[in-house]
């Protein structure tokens, strides 16, 4: 059975982290993040995104939890705003844990 982002049991990656290839808007359900390396593909999987900057900085008014399943260079049928964040757009370079 293949990987839903709707798995009951998620597997975790520390110290996980990338930046998104393109930029995606609210509504968009793929996304494409630089690199996929040493992330599960046989499970979902929960990110945070813009959570920091790419110096480091908190940005919380953008900070964005969703989870999806890993496919090829990209992580596919993504369920956005989990956590009580909000699904929004974000540019190229968001980093991605």
């Amino acid at each position: 059975m293949a990987a839903q982002s709707s798995d009951r049991f998620k597997k975790l990656t520390n110290n996980f982290s990338t930046t998104l290839s393109s930029p995606i808007g609210s509504g968009d359900t793929t996304i494409t993040p630089a690199a996929v390396t040493n992330l599960p593909t046989d499970t979902g999987t929960v990110f945070v995104i813009d959570r920091v900057d790419a110096s480091g900085n908190k940005t919380a008014a953008k900070r964005e939890y969703f989870k999806g399943t890993v496919s090829g260079g990209n992580i596919i049928s993504v369920v956005r705003g989990l956590g009580n964040s909000t699904a929004q757009a974000h540019s190229t370079g968001a980093v991605i844990e």
